[in-house]
């Protein structure tokens, strides 16, 4: 009996952007983000065991600036 993954891959987007820039010295496109997501379940199911079958459950994109200030310990205040 095959055993059945739910794959959920998480994309920083600053550093995507950023690696394809100099990788590819231009600004990707969303239709170049399915390439690399092919890429990365193709590796997936090289490393999973034969018998197992992959399935790309989501997908989960943020861009966001990093976080510049100090944190704040909730339970100091």
């Amino acid at each position: 009996m095959s055993q059945v993954n739910k794959v959920a891959i998480l994309i920083d987007g600053g550093f995507f952007v950023a690696r394809y820039n100099t990788l590819h010295k231009k600004g990707p496109r969303v239709s170049d983000l399915d390439v690399y997501i092919q890429d990365i379940m193709n590796r997936l199911k090289k490393l999973s065991c034969p018998d197992s079958e992959d399935f790309l459950f989501r997908i989960f994109y943020y861009d966001c600036r990093p976080y510049g200030q100090k944190e704040k310990n909730q339970m100091e205040q």
